[in-house]
């Protein structure tokens, strides 16, 4: 659902499945059934209202299959409505309390510097209560008269709370960004690039030299993700041990789909090529592959699984220096590049494996 709704929707739009849709409609339905007989004013969670915002601020249009595409009411921005499906839910928050603690703290901390909000002070009141590991945050007024200047305030605190939201949000990264906390794994295709570069420093036992070895492994890594991020790739993984200095990649993460990704790996390899002065081989393949979080709750990290992956792994091992070897897969959904062909016998295959090197039509030219 995730791919398909993905494929539908535009630069800046945002498109829901229609389990998502029904599900909104549901939620909204127990709410008004739940709430009947309460006193809404009990409840100051935005969190609660996330349902019937989204169902009042936005217009669904029907598209292919039963997905809508949201279009927001004047005034409000897709990233607001995206923003109420990625954190503003008790239950779909991906926020921590100590990241909860840091947004009211810095919201509080605005409008202690900032006074001077066209508010009436003799009206309006901030007050935080808590301790260090939880703070509430509540803005009250004259409760004798209404105080457009209250509402005012409010407003400002929301929208700067979800300004705060997003820009945290910004700054992880796109396949960490969970829009339900069950649907952050998943099985997707997805381009794998593994990387072998021809870097194996010497560790000595004088630490001076340690400053010079860590320099290049920067400087490796930054030319590497130069080429990837821009291109809306991510580098999943660089290291440098004992088998070598190798970094993975990858193309058509949920959050950055890519379209021709497997044509965008291949330029993306390609200039690798030309920054690393060919010191490199490397292994392209396409494929569906186990995308999620590996590990305990304690300790986790973000994994590429499948035999995609390690057929990936064996064509760099076995490209040599400057070559660049493809899948099938990549052969058949890159429509921009011209291959060359070959065969190899590769670890845990028993049949020769056909492998596709693109021609860098660039070099040719004068």
């Amino acid at each position: 659902d995730v791919a398909t709704a993905e494929g539908l929707a535009n630069k800046g739009e945002l498109v829901i499945s229609p389990s998502v849709y029904s599900y909104l409609h549901k939620m909204s339905d127990l709410r008004e059934e739940e709430s009947s007989g309460f006193d809404d004013e009990d409840d100051d969670s935005f969190g609660d209202d996330i349902i019937d915002v989204l169902l009042s601020k936005s217009d669904f249009s029907i598209l292919d299959g039963g997905y809508y595409l949201l279009t927001p009411h004047n005034g409000i921005s897709t990233d607001y409505l995206a923003c109420l499906f990625m954190g503003s839910n008790k239950n779909m928050d991906p926020m921590n309390s100590s990241t909860q603690t840091l947004v009211e703290e810095m919201v509080v901390s605005h409008f202690k510097t900032e006074p001077a909000i066209g508010i009436n002070g003799d009206d309006t009141n901030l007050i935080t209560n808590g301790d260090d590991n939880e703070m509430i945050v509540e803005i009250r007024g004259n409760e004798d008269e209404p105080n457009d200047s209250f509402q005012d305030f409010q407003d400002k605190a929301e929208i700067l709370r979800r300004d705060i939201i997003n820009l945290l949000e910004s700054h992880r990264h796109e396949a960490s960004r969970r829009v339900i906390e069950n649907l952050a794994a998943e099985l997707r295709r997805v381009v794998i690039i593994f990387i072998k570069i021809q870097y194996e420093p010497a560790l000595s036992n004088d630490v001076s030299d340690d400053e010079a070895i860590l320099e290049q492994l920067q400087k490796i890594f930054t030319d590497i993700s130069d080429c990837i991020v821009p291109r809306n790739g991510q580098v999943r993984q660089f290291i440098s041990d004992d088998k070598g200095t190798v970094c993975i990649a990858s193309f058509g993460l949920r959050g950055s789909v890519t379209l021709d990704a497997a044509a965008t790996a291949v330029d993306a390899a390609q200039d690798i090529q030309r920054r690393l002065n060919s010191k490199c081989s490397i292994g392209i393949t396409l494929g569906k592959v186990f995308c999620g979080e590996t590990g305990s709750r304690g300790r986790y990290e973000y994994s590429l699984l499948g035999p995609p992956v390690n057929l990936s792994a064996r064509l760099m091992a076995k490209g040599s220096l400057g070559t660049i070897s493809c899948d099938q897969e990549i052969r058949n959904n890159d429509v921009r590049h011209k291959f060359s062909s070959g065969k190899h016998r590769l670890k845990g295959y028993t049949d020769l494996v056909p492998y596709f090197v693109p021609i860098d039509e660039t070099s040719n030219t004068g």
